[in-house]
């Protein structure tokens, strides 16, 4: 139960909190951690060892390397470091740590590389060998370069040694700026390439903002199908996951080489949403006075980083299968999913109820990463700052308060394990580096995805023949589903991997193998053609994620089209499975339409959604095709994704008066489905002027016909320009709200202010749904400028202002407009020292008593009261202290949207 004493006398824990903070001394602050019961938190490293720590990773002896970034946000001068841990006293802990690189920008990722390590630091990723042994960087040399230097949490970042023996390294797309922050986080980067071998693979600008893989030895470089923001993670079998702020958990459904077999086609995702609690989802803090920026969301996924499957093998259920790790930092916490398959993607859920799975009451508390450890347990990368937002997302006075590195000195490593786990005891002490090849081999069959890893590294990057025969006989017969999976592919990386082995793959007991076989067919298909009949005979394998691997992989095999069709028969209700299809297949567009419309057999909604998809596709490459329009099946289907591929083209096309009007006669029809499509329709295109609008205007106007109806005749009056004059009656609030609603989106759709001010003159007439939907209409400069001066005049209050709305006015890059939204948006609460607030501990019992009294019959917090009038208040559980004793003082200051007060007069008088 969650409920308002909760926040306004303190959070949870409040008795085991140190009160001198924040900041907290590592051992003080290691006491505000709170963990699921049965598992433990233990302190494995702290300033001065470490500060300002963002990444880190585990080499083969057993040497804990640190990439340290204390130049976030702003400096970019060369502050950033790579340190090494050292165990001094061989108690297997670290106790000491020398600066192995500086002088770096930004680093934002380590990886352990042969002698070295892998650093990704915008512009360039690095080696940074140690060739001598002296625990120092012999030298930089730049492996990759051409990446965007913008916002630090948007730079190519997290390299990883993956399955494929390729380096994945996550990478994002630049973002806006305002001119304040353009220098020197402005770049957009160059065409990404190896300076070594310049005349090599090239990929385009900070690689098309897109994830990359690359061999540093073979100047091999590729881009991926997806993008990912900071960090990125692989489940056991090697598929992709990614992460991206608000979304917390994505996965790459669809791989590049795919889409390069159909590079016309307008494919609008490779990346699917696994939440099954949705984006910006709920999180749960504990956080004692929250430390939140003007700009940042808050109680809701907002800063999602460093997604990592916990492939461990230590913890205990409900910990140990399926379970990812995602940070948190601006909430202070750690949250984790259980994924389970969902046809060819996956799912997902929430493993603890209403609470996280590390969640801290300091608000200096900031886990950026984690490590999968040899012990099995999970090391959580704490950058311990006072601030973690850029401070494109503040105040300006507080940006500009020099107050950006507070705790620039501060960082720790944390270990999580089960409670009755030995201390932290080989730091230092491991010997995989000295291992015969035998004992590397059998590590491939572990639990723990770190030896796995690393013995796979090894074997491939000093090129071991001499594991050959070994390899070759766990890839035939180990007991060990991933002991076979990571033989076939490190005797892929070897060059020794075989036809026959393959063949043999393909027939494996365990799904993960047969998947990852099929993958491996590709590399050798076009030398080796009849591996494709072994594939053709497997389009009945009872794996859903089998069966779409192989309809991927099947577009490299010519002649299989049956086959293709029959696995999309079976599997047409994915959309997964249609997009692989249109890639695979060896027809057109319009020719598999015409399959799905007259030969395959599925229910009606599942054909109609995989037309849209087809005509949205056919719509934007090759235009307003007959096929498209004609009568026929799935009709509004093919209207409607007629209509949405016309939008994406860059320029609208005219259509003739014949067709025009056969598209109103149905868009005023009083058949909705294809009625709806086509007034979309027609807002794609330049349709002729009708010679008369009359009757739109009478259905419109009339109470008697459908609401659609109505609807659907004011977005007809909306085409043409010189209606601008008939759209400001239908605002009338007599009008029903979907009608409303249609005009002023009609209005918003004008250009100029003219329609701006119209809506602002309608404003006491519309219901609140229309008034949102009108500050939508207000997204231009111009306009912009009109909502700030509303805004200031009273004409609209801040109350009605949604958040997003918020954030893009105080975010509008004219500085005029941006510093008149701040003054008046930004909370204008009093200040902390303004009002007296106790210190210490808050009474829990004494909240409730006051909550049930006074707030419970309008409002709920949590699951407590009725919530009959005003909002939940747990939705503003992570406000600071001080705001909410404001709040509290004056609660009618501020008005959440939606719960406005409103006082309606009846036709004859009476209210």
């Amino acid at each position: 139960m969650r409920a308002l004493w909760l926040f306004i006398f303190l959070p949870l824990w409040s008795d085991t909190v140190p009160a001198d903070g924040p900041p907290f001394e590592p051992q003080e602050a290691l006491k505000t951690i709170k963990v699921p019961d049965g598992l433990r938190v233990d302190l494995v490293a702290a300033e001065p060892l470490v500060a300002d720590p963002v990444a880190m990773d585990i080499d083969e002896y057993g040497r804990i390397w640190v990439a340290e970034m204390p130049g976030y946000p702003l400096d970019v001068g060369g502050s950033g470091r790579i340190k090494i841990l050292h165990d001094t006293d061989q108690d297997g802990r670290p106790d000491s740590a020398t600066v192995f690189a500086d002088g770096l920008r930004l680093p934002t990722g380590i990886m352990r590389w042969k002698d070295g390590v892998l650093v990704t630091d915008p512009p360039d990723i690095f080696y940074l060998p140690d060739n001598d042994g002296d625990s120092r960087a012999d030298s930089h040399i730049v492996v990759l370069t051409g990446f965007a230097l913008s916002n630090p949490q948007h730079n190519a970042n997290s390299p990883i040694y993956g399955l494929t023996n390729w380096i994945y390294v996550a990478n994002n797309s630049t973002i806006w700026w305002t001119e304040k922050y353009a220098d020197p986080f402005g770049d957009q980067g160059e065409q990404v390439y190896f300076p070594d071998n310049p005349e090599g693979d090239l990929l385009p600008r900070n690689a098309a903002d897109r994830n990359v893989r690359f061999r540093p030895d073979t100047y091999e470089l590729e881009l991926l199908g997806g993008r990912s923001q900071f960090g990125h993670t692989f489940d056991a079998w090697g598929r992709h996951f990614l992460v991206n702020n608000s979304q917390h958990h994505l996965v790459e459904a669809l791989a590049s080489q795919y889409l390069e077999r159909r590079p016309e086609l307008p494919i609008q995702t490779t990346i699917h949403s696994t939440s099954d609690h949705g984006d910006a989802a709920e999180v749960y803090p504990i956080t004692i006075d929250p430390m939140h920026q003007l700009l940042t969301d808050r109680g809701v996924f907002t800063s999602a980083c460093a997604l990592t499957w916990q492939l461990g093998g230590l913890l205990p259920a409900p910990f140990d299968s399926s379970i990812t790790l995602v940070a948190e930092p601006v909430h202070n916490l750690v949250h984790i999913d259980r994924v389970v398959p969902d046809g060819p993607v996956f799912r997902s859920e929430r493993v603890l109820v209403k609470r996280e799975f590390i969640a801290s009451t300091d608000s200096w508390f900031r886990p950026v990463n984690f490590t999968i450890g040899p012990d099995g347990a999970i090391y959580v990368v704490d950058y311990y700052r006072e601030i973690i937002e850029h401070p494109e997302w503040m105040d300006d006075s507080l940006a500009a308060a020099g107050d950006l590195h507070q705790g620039t000195e501060r960082g720790r490593i944390y270990r999580i394990v089960p409670e009755d786990t030995p201390e932290m005891n080989w730091h230092g002490k491991l010997s995989l580096a000295n291992a015969t090849v035998d004992e590397l081999v059998g590590r491939l069959a572990s639990d723990n995805i770190w030896w796995r890893r690393n013995a796979q590294r090894i074997l491939v990057s000093r090129n071991r023949q001499d594991a050959v025969a070994p390899l070759s006989t766990m890839a035939a017969s180990s007991t060990s589903a991933l002991g076979r999976l990571h033989a076939l592919w490190t005797l892929n990386g070897l060059g020794t991997l075989t036809t026959s082995q393959i063949t043999s793959a393909l027939d494996d007991p365990h799904p993960g193998v047969r998947e990852n076989a099929i993958r491996l067919t590709e590399m050798v298909l076009t030398e080796n053609p009849e591996l494709g009949q072994s594939l053709l005979a497997m389009t009945e394998d009872t794996n859903v994620r089998v069966r779409y691997q192989l309809l991927n992989t099947l577009g490299f095999v010519p002649g299989s089209d049956a086959a293709k069709l029959r696995l999309l028969a079976q599997n047409i209700e994915s959309e997964w499975f249609q997009t692989a299809a249109l890639l695979a297949l060896d027809v057109s567009t319009h020719d598999l339409m015409h399959t799905v419309l007259h030969e395959l057999t599925a229910p009606e909604h599942v054909i109609d959604r995989f037309v849209l998809r087809l005509a949205r596709i056919l719509a934007r490459t090759n235009g307003l095709v007959p096929a498209l329009t004609n009568e026929g099946p799935a009709l509004g289907s093919r209207l409607a994704g007629a209509a949405e591929g016309l939008q994406q083209r860059q320029n609208r096309i005219a259509i003739s008066r014949e067709l025009s009007e056969r598209l109103v006669e149905l868009a005023l029809s009083p058949d909705d489905e294809p009625g709806n499509a086509a007034v979309a329709l027609l807002e794609a295109v330049i349709p002729p002027e009708p010679e008369s609008l009359e009757q739109a205007q009478l259905i419109a106007t009339d109470i008697n016909q459908t609401v659609d109806a109505r609807v659907r005749a004011v977005r007809i009056l909306s085409l043409m320009p010189n209606n601008i004059e008939i759209l400001p009656a239908l605002l009338d609030s007599s009008y029903p709200v979907e009608v409303q609603l249609a005009s002023v989106e009609a209005l918003g759709a004008q250009s100029g202010t003219g329609p701006a001010q119209l809506l602002l003159q309608s404003w006491p007439n519309l219901w609140p749904r229309s008034r949102n939907r009108a500050l939508d209409q207000f997204s231009t400069q111009d306009r912009a400028n009109l909502l700030v001066t509303a805004l200031e005049e009273g004409v609209i209050l801040t109350e009605e202002i949604t958040w997003y709305q918020r954030v893009r006015l105080m975010r509008d890059t004219e500085e005029p407009v941006r510093s008149r939204a701040r003054a008046i948006l930004k909370l204008e609460d009093a200040a902390p020292g303004e009002l007296a607030i106790p210190g210490g501990p808050g009474n829990n019992d004494r909240g409730q008593v006051l909550f049930e009294n006074l707030c419970a019959q309008c409002h709920m917090a949590g699951e407590v009261g009725t919530g009959a009038i005003g909002p939940n208040l747990a939705t503003v559980q992570h406000w600071p202290r001080h705001v909410l004793l404001a709040e509290l003082q004056n609660p009618s200051q501020r008005i959440a949207s939606g719960y406005e007060s409103w006082r309606l007069t009846r036709t004859n008088g009476s209210i």
